[in-house]
């Protein structure tokens, strides 16, 4: 994913079930907010990367 593709995506295609929607009251940081579980942690993590040009810190196997 470019830069330019995550700043015009409106919605993630895949559905959070972990609560890393709110990483603001979760607790956890917003660079990983997301369970290695969720259905959406893969998707975030590309999009935050291409936003913010930090290396995915979550592994996903």
């Amino acid at each position: 994913m470019t830069k330019e593709e995550a700043k015009q995506l409106k919605t993630f295609k895949r559905v959070c079930n972990c609560g890393g929607y709110a990483w603001h009251m979760n607790g956890r940081p917003e660079e990983q907010p997301h369970m290695t579980w969720c259905p959406q942690a893969k998707e975030y993590a590309e999009w935050y990367q291409a936003l913010h040009g930090r290396p995915d810190q979550i592994s996903h196997k």
